[in-house]
């Protein structure tokens, strides 16, 4: 047999030893996290968003634009490690799990064909907003604001000060160790 071929005595053992034993949650966080981590990382979400974005009717007119493709998943991921991970650790450990409703915003994406009804990570919408504000932000186009980018922002309405304020304290979830303050990227 194929090396990549699931039997039916493989998928029972895995359901009663890795699903079975477990309440929705912990499945959920199961499934998505690497079997070798304890938490769910970001780029964990990648295969599940991609699948959203190939079989999900609400998605369906993207299907031929791969820039916007990609910055949809970035803009999901984003907020919901923005949402769930509030420590900004970049690691969802199943008890930020269970605090959340990602499991109910993702259960609604099942069932809902409009995604933007799906108002909690998933709305195009949402996405949409994300996305153009900040391109009108980033006159470069190098998907990365600096202060003078949002210094610009309404005709010059935001002082130096402030924009400095928002520079101390935005969060970087998906940074490195070593935290560049000079800009602001997408995520």
């Amino acid at each position: 047999q194929s090396a990549d071929r699931i039997t039916l005595e493989i998928l029972e053992w895995y359901w009663k030893e890795e699903m079975e034993p477990y309440d929705m949650q912990e499945r959920f966080f199961r499934l998505v996290k690497q079997p070798s981590e304890d938490c769910i990382l970001r780029d964990d979400f990648l295969p599940y968003i991609k699948a959203l974005l190939n079989d999900h009717p609400g998605l369906e007119f993207l299907s031929n634009h791969a820039e916007f493709q990609e910055k949809y998943a970035v803009t999901v991921i984003t907020r919901i490690f923005y949402t769930v991970n509030k420590c900004h650790s970049g690691r969802i450990t199943c008890r930020q799990l269970r605090r959340s409703d990602l499991l109910d915003a993702c259960l609604q994406v099942d069932e809902e064909e409009d995604l933007n009804r799906v108002t909690r990570y998933f709305a195009y919408e949402h996405f949409y907003v994300l996305y153009c504000r900040f391109w009108e932000l980033d006159h470069d186009r190098d998907y990365r604001i600096t202060r003078e980018d949002l210094l610009k922002y309404g005709d010059h309405a935001l002082s130096h000060m402030i924009v400095d304020r928002i520079f101390d304290a935005a969060p970087r979830p998906f940074q490195s160790t070593k935290v560049d303050r000079e800009y602001l990227s997408y995520e």
